[in-house]
């Protein structure tokens, strides 16, 4: 939407309140007739970006028929087995299964219940003897997997040893830089990392507090000096990401680096109001909008 410096406090907060208010209207736009959402407009509803957008769409009253219909979608597309694929009839992974869960714990979790236990059960039967999860049952596990599964157990009463399990093997997998790559053997990337620290500090800022601060410290060497991070070829990223979990660790929205990423996450809006997942390429991205939405709420609050 053209480059523009932040000067004032307020000036801010009237930016992040218009290009949240425009995201959400292009988010609401998107929305398939069946009740979910695709990768952009116009695509098939897939149950990542479903749960997204659900997600995102909770902290705004007015929005409540839009997160009915993607609840609906949600519970239909669910296998009976008990977990979910990418699209109804696909074969199951960890990552729907537990995105999917998080929609519905977050919505309703009294009224949900026998719906999310049945995806439980089946991503308590998909953890690896080491603790962690990969992308299928009997896979060998990875960290983007794993972290998502635990986030999800994290709130559950009932699964608290797979909860204890899967941490030690995600705290056993941070490279001594500070960084967490795809898997143990690859080179860390700040979506990983981000989404590490956002999850520790979300369980135990204490307990772990020594964990989350060298992924912070990991995440400020490799920031961009425009104020983004680069996308990693292991693995899809967006610089949302690393800002929503940095404000989840407490970072300062008023530190300078903190300033860079919010002012380039404004900059980078397109004029429909969506945010596209890989630039040049100007075209909006649901995950990418939702997951920036998100940030940028979140940014408001700790203004």
């Amino acid at each position: 939407m053209g480059r523009r410096k932040m000067n004032s406090h307020t000036e801010i907060k009237i930016r992040i309140k218009k290009a949240i208010e425009i995201g959400v209207r292009w988010i609401i736009s998107s929305q398939n007739i069946d009740g979910g959402w695709g990768p952009t407009t116009g695509m098939p509803s897939d149950s990542g970006n479903t749960s997204l957008s659900i997600r995102t769409l909770n902290v705004f009253a007015k929005y409540q028929n839009n997160i009915d219909r993607g609840i609906g979608w949600l519970i239909d597309a669910q296998s009976e087995d008990g977990g979910w694929g990418l699209y109804p009839d696909t074969e199951n992974t960890t990552f729907c299964t537990s995105v999917s869960i998080l929609a519905l714990q977050l919505i309703n979790r009294k009224k949900y219940s026998v719906v999310m236990e049945k995806g439980l059960k089946w991503l308590k039967k998909a953890q690896n003897n080491d603790g962690s999860w990969g992308r299928i049952k009997s896979s060998n596990g990875t960290i983007h997997e794993t972290f998502q599964i635990l986030r999800v157990l994290s709130t559950e009463q009932n699964y608290r040893s797979e909860l204890e399990k899967g941490v030690k093997w995600l705290l056993l997998s941070q490279k001594k830089d500070g960084g967490w790559g795809f898997i143990k053997e690859t080179i860390a990337d700040a979506h990983l990392t981000s989404e590490v620290i956002g999850f520790l500090s979300a369980l135990s800022k204490k307990e772990y507090y020594s964990q989350i601060s060298t992924g912070i410290n990991w995440l400020k060497k490799h920031q961009n000096t425009n104020g983004s991070w680069t996308i990693t070829p292991d693995t899809f990223n967006n610089t949302a990401t690393q800002f929503y979990n940095l404000l989840i660790c407490d970072e300062n929205v008023n530190n300078d680096y903190m300033k860079r990423t919010l002012e380039w996450l404004l900059n980078e809006q397109l004029n429909d109001g969506s945010w596209a997942s890989y630039l040049p390429i100007k075209r909006g991205s649901v995950n990418v909008t939702a997951m920036t939405i998100k940030a940028l709420v979140l940014a408001m609050d700790k203004l």
